[in-house]
């Protein structure tokens, strides 16, 4: 029986809000990636790489609907938000020193430090307005919580049963549709550029598949049974393991090109898709059994 509280408009809203400032916070790591290298003076910027790992985590907290990943969300997000503050107050410092006191050294080290100033407040900003947005969340999916252990109890002191109901793995099917219709871009781009590897080494054959998959997902997410999210699930997890043994031979690889960074970045998202998408179904396919269990199997 499904006894979770469907979101609202409003939650809805506020799910897509925190998608907003997670990928714009990813996309300016990718900026503060790109221009790194020319910067020769001293900082402490590279901090900011820590929402290579946090960002993902926040966009899982805004498509999951559990409490206790959505806690540590906001105290990681607290964290990054004292760190990116701590950095913006130091690049103002050195900024401001410079210009009290201009000498000719002081002409790259305020473009260098202003770029870095701007980087991160933009970062800082998205920072606040995330965690804000975590902390309604989370208010609201307590009120869930409250509502669902409340239709449990409701549920077993009637003496005649409802129907069971399916929001919940309707909801997560919309999901799992959303997700395959933003990796099908993204996989065609992936394919254009790794192909010239995939001759040269067989493993990225493998990792093109999954426009395929992504596309098998997009076909049957609207009439998923227990049998098609099996075998998605399957391919899921072959997929997941490729792209982690490409990424890990990647990693220590110096990539030249626009196109080289862009591929490694797309390996990431697929492996961040691919742990949603995982999740999603084996969420329903629990939903599918208990389903099973409460309904006779001649309405089935």
């Amino acid at each position: 029986m499904d006894f979770r509280p469907i979101d609202t408009t409003t939650t809805i809203t506020t799910r897509n809000h925190i998608r907003v400032n997670a990928l714009v916070n990813l996309c300016l790591v990718v900026v503060y990636l790109s221009i790194e290298p020319y910067v020769a003076g001293a900082h402490m910027s590279w901090i900011h790489q820590f929402h290579i790992l946090l960002q993902p985590l926040v966009l899982f907290v805004s498509v999951s609907d559990s409490s206790i990943i959505t806690k540590t969300a906001i105290f990681l997000c607290v964290a990054a938000c004292l760190f990116d503050s701590c950095i913006v107050w130091l690049n103002y410092i050195s900024l401001t020193r410079c210009l009290d006191e201009p000498t000719s050294a002081c002409v790259e080290t305020s473009w260098e430090k202003g770029v870095w100033f701007i980087l991160g407040a933009g970062i800082l900003i998205n920072d606040v307005l995330a965690t804000l947005r975590l902390w309604t969340l989370q208010k609201v999916l307590d009120i869930k919580d409250l509502h669902e252990e409340a239709n449990k109890d409701h549920h077993e002191a009637l003496s005649i049963k409802p129907a069971p109901t399916l929001r919940t793995l309707q909801v997560h099917c919309a999901k799992m549709r959303v997700i395959h219709v933003f990796l099908i871009p993204a996989g065609i781009v992936y394919s254009v550029f790794m192909i010239p590897k995939a001759f040269a080494d067989p493993v990225y054959f493998a990792t093109l598949g999954h426009l395929l998959l992504d596309l098998y997902g997009t076909s049957v997410s609207k009439i998923h049974d227990k049998w098609s999210l099996i075998v998605l699930g399957l391919f899921l997890g072959l997929f997941a393991i490729i792209n982690i043994v490409q990424l890990l031979m990647d990693f220590t690889k110096h990539r030249t090109t626009i196109l080289e960074e862009l591929a490694y970045l797309i390996s990431v998202l697929y492996i961040f898709a691919d742990s949603l998408l995982l999740f999603f179904t084996v969420s329903n396919v629990s939903l599918l059994q208990e389903y099973a269990k409460n309904v006779p199997k001649k309405d089935i």
